[in-house]
């Protein structure tokens, strides 16, 4: 059986995707914690600089375990990005420590160090995160998140990672 009746999307939310991402982008969520516990930098051969920000949890994780969200957020997105607050705060209350990869030319703040900015075929920034951030947490698990484009390069990245690392 065959449905005739006209779907009438509802107004404000329903007619465009578009307005949903531009209100969210305005709004989002307010109340949500808006600062990193750390920013840190790596240099890479080529002379760029990688970004990530480190939110460390707020609460216990249930496991008593030692638990890390890599993020990668989609197209010139960064940890600033509402969407990535807004996981980065439920991931915390929940106790994780979340590091996000800001995208190199994506932080208004952060000047390019070197000649190029970010590739959706490379894997070189998420590289230098993981392997700092293995130096820096030493005995905790690492769960690997892309969001959107950025899951290319968490997928490429897990692909071309050693069989210890992933």
């Amino acid at each position: 059986m065959v449905n005739a009746d006209q779907y009438r999307p509802p107004s404000l939310w329903g007619r465009s995707g578009h307005v949903q991402t531009i209100i969210y982008g305005l709004l989002g969520h307010a109340t949500l914690r808006r600062v990193f516990d750390r920013r840190a930098a790596v240099r890479l051969s080529d002379g760029s600089t990688v970004t990530f920000d480190v939110f460390e949890p707020i609460n216990k994780h249930k496991s008593g375990l030692d638990l890390t969200l890599a993020l990668t957020p989609g197209i010139a997105n960064s940890s600033e990005s509402n969407y990535i607050r807004t996981c980065v705060h439920y991931a915390q209350e929940r106790g994780y420590r979340c590091a996000v990869l800001n995208h190199l030319g994506a932080l208004a703040d952060v000047k390019l160090t070197g000649n190029r900015i970010f590739s959706y075929g490379g894997t070189l920034e998420l590289h230098a995160m993981m392997t700092q951030l293995f130096s820096d947490y030493p005995r905790s698990l690492f769960i690997n998140i892309g969001f959107s484009m950025g899951a290319n390069i968490t997928s490429r990245f897990l692909a071309q990672a050693s069989e210890e690392q992933r």
